[in-house]
Parts: structure tokens; C-alpha cells; sequence
């Protein structure tokens, strides 16, 4: 039949999609919870090829289905929600879903293999599959508004990103809704309705949260004309292009919201934080901030918070490594380095000099 090369196709694309995001370097939850939704859809078409030659054992194999619509819910809040997308409660009710499936499935396979029709079989089979219906639905929706929440507030990448992702998921949702009568015209709505969503929410990803390293990509002409990062004799050469509103977010992040305290923060992360390019932070921290390059700053940055704290009397109870881990750095050796090249001498040193220099006042 046709179709099933269509349904062969969908299973090449899902499979191909799961294991690309096992290769991401730098997962998020963005990545494991589509490849959960990937691997679903992946079922969903081996069992469609398989059902004739399978037989009841089929519903074993749709057990695999169960993170289909709540999968893909968990999907778009980790694709749109920047804090706290993904809890415990949410993984909760997420799996509340795929317990009924496979409960349904469970018992599908019961009746079709032991041929079996007991009233109460059918009547806990319809009650789940109620129940399911309602669930399901209800993902649906919150789907949709996961796309529309905090739309205004967006700025004009983002909004295109949701309206992106409102008009493939709410087209395939609708196409499905209004079409759902023809039984031939069902199964290929439901192929083409996955391949739409897996390929439209494979690039949202990628220009979601690999958006900056794909534009660096692209300007990589323009960066190389740049000055490197560590090149600081180029800067009077290099031209002159402020940007205020980066250069106020940059301000913010750094100053206010403090975010160099974050371990292991990296150019990349800041960048996709301020939704721009990273050279462009790079040409920014060196010709406004008086930045080498951005791991130099940080680090000063950091140096500095280090300073204030064990400047700080309340803070002389605590070891080097709590003041080091405290101002953003992960051990403390790098934090001795940092230290000892902005000051001279090492932060236990430091503080003994505090301490000496207080004594000295005091007598």
C-alpha cells in the first residue's frame, strides 16, 4: 500500500530525530523530552506497519505510544518556559497519561490474545478510554496555551517562534478536528500531522537554542574581520558599533542579576540569554567593557566578588574553597589562579593581610 511507505518514512524521521538528540552535546530538557515524543511517534508507525503480521501482539508494541500528546505538552514548555519548565508535578501528570495508555493497551492485548469478554473487561476498558479522551484533550489545550503564555511580553524573535509553533500544532490540531469524519482521509491526516510537527518543532529547537551559534555560523566572515578575543591592539582598529539595548542588557545581566555567580558559565549560554550572536557580546565586552575576552571578564568579575566577601567579617568562618564556589567558581583551584593573578598573592594570603592589617589598626 501507499501509505506505508509514508508510515516507513515517519519511522526513518522519528528514529533519525531521537538519536540526534542523543548527540547534542549540551542537552536540555528541551532535547531529552523530544526525544521521548520522537521515540513515541517511532511506535506509533512501527505499529501501523506491523499490525497485520502481529496480530494482537500489536498492543504491545503501541505500549510504546504513550508519550504522544503529553509528550509533546512536556515538549512545549521546554521549548518556551525559561524557568522551572519541567517539575515533578508536571512529569506526574504527564505520566498519568501514559499509565491509562498502557493500561488500555494492557488491556487490549488481554482480550484479543485470550479472547476474553467479561463485562467488566469492557466496562474498565471504556472507562479508561473516557478518561484517556478527557486527559488527552485537556494536553491538547495546554499545549495551545503554552505557545500563547507571555506572547506579549515577547520580543520579535520569540513571537515568531510561538507563531510558528501555534500555526503547525494548531493546524494539524484543527486538520484533524474537521477532517476527522473521513475515515480514508484519517490516517493520512495523522501521517502528515506528525511529519509537520517533528520537522516544524526540530527547527524551533534549533533556532530556539542553537539560533547563536548557527548565526555566529553565518556572520563567521564578519567575526573573523573582528578583532579576536584576546586581541587587544585591535580594538582602536575595529569599528565602533554600540548597540545600547545590548549593551544595557549586558549591564543588567552582569551587574544586576549577577549571573557571572552561575558555574560554568560559558560565552555561548550568555549569548542565547540576550537572543544575539556571540561575537557580538564578544565585540561588545571588548570595546565598551575593557574586556580581553569574556571568560577574562567573568572571572574579574568574580575576583572582585570574592574580594567583598572575604573583606566581609561575617564571611571569616569560611574556607577558601565555600568563598570560591560562592563567587561562581567550581573548585578551587581555578579560583586560586584567577586570585593570585589579580591580586598578587593567593586568597588564604589575602586574608591573613586582612587580618594582620585589622590587628595592626586596632593595637
Amino acid at each position: 500500500m501507499m501509505i506505508d511507505h509514508f508510515y516507513w518514512a515517519l519511522l526513518a524521521l522519528s528514529l533519525g530525530l531521537l538519536l540526534s538528540q542523543t548527540l547534542v552535546y549540551q542537552k536540555r530538557a528541551v532535547h531529552l523530552v523530544f526525544a521521548l515524543f520522537s521515540g513515541s511517534i517511532a511506535m506509533v508507525a512501527t505499529r501501523h506497519l506491523t499490525a497485520d503480521s502481529l496480530g494482537p501482539y500489536q498492543h504491545l508494541i503501541a505500549l510504546g505510544t504513550c508519550a504522544t500528546c503529553n509528550g509533546y505538552w512536556l515538549v512545549s514548555r521546554a521549548l518556551f518556559r525559561r524557568d522551572k519548565a519541567i517539575s515533578i508535578y508536571h512529569v506526574l501528570f504527564a505520566s498519568s497519561v501514559a499509565i491509562l495508555v498502557v493500561s488500555s493497551e494492557s488491556l487490549s492485548f488481554a482480550e484479543a490474545r485470550f479472547q476474553l469478554s467479561l463485562q467488566s473487561f469492557d466496562t474498565a476498558h471504556s472507562s479508561m478510554d473516557s478518561l484517556l479522551n478527557l486527559l488527552s484533550s485537556s494536553m491538547l489545550v495546554l499545549t495551545v496555551w503554552e505557545g500563547c503564555k507571555g506572547f506579549k511580553k515577547a520580543n520579535t524573535r520569540e513571537r515568531a517562534q510561538r507563531l510558528v509553533f501555534l500555526g503547525s500544532f494548531g493546524g494539524a490540531l484543527m486538520g484533524c478536528m474537521l477532517l476527522n469524519s473521513f475515515e480514508t482521509l484519517r490516517p493520512w491526516l495523522m501521517i502528515f500531522s506528525a511529519f509537520e510537527i517533528l520537522i516544524i518543532t526540530q527547527a524551533l529547537i534549533l533556532w530556539r537554542f542553537h539560533g547563536n551559534t548557527i548565526a555566529s555560523w553565518l556572520n563567521l566572515k564578519t567575526a573573523n574581520e573582528a578583532p579576536p578575543e584576546n586581541d587587544v591592539s585591535g580594538e582602536e582598529s575595529a569599528p565602533a558599533h554600540s548597540d545600547p539595548s545590548l549593551l544595557n542588557a549586558i549591564e543588567h545581566a552582569l551587574h544586576h542579576e549577577k549571573i557571572y555567580l552561575q558555574t560554568h558559565l560559558k560565552l555561548v549560554d550568555f549569548a542565547q540569554r540576550l537572543q544575539v550572536p556571540e561575537y557580538r557580546v564578544s565585540r561588545a565586552l571588548r570595546q565598551h567593557f575593557n574586556a580581553r575576552n569574556f571568560n577574562q571578564y567573568i572571572n574579574e568579575l568574580r575576583i572582585q566578588h570574592a574580594t567583598q566577601l572575604l573583606q566581609n567579617p561575617k564571611h571569616d568562618h569560611w574556607p577558601m574553597l565555600t568563598v570560591g564556589l560562592e563567587s561562581g567558581f567550581a573548585s578551587a583551584a581555578p579560583f586560586t589562579r584567577a586570585f593570585k593573578a589579580m591580586h598578587g598573592c593567593t586568597p588564604l594570603e589575602f586574608k591573613k593581610h586582612q587580618i594582620d592589617d585589622l590587628k595592626w589598626v586596632k593595637s
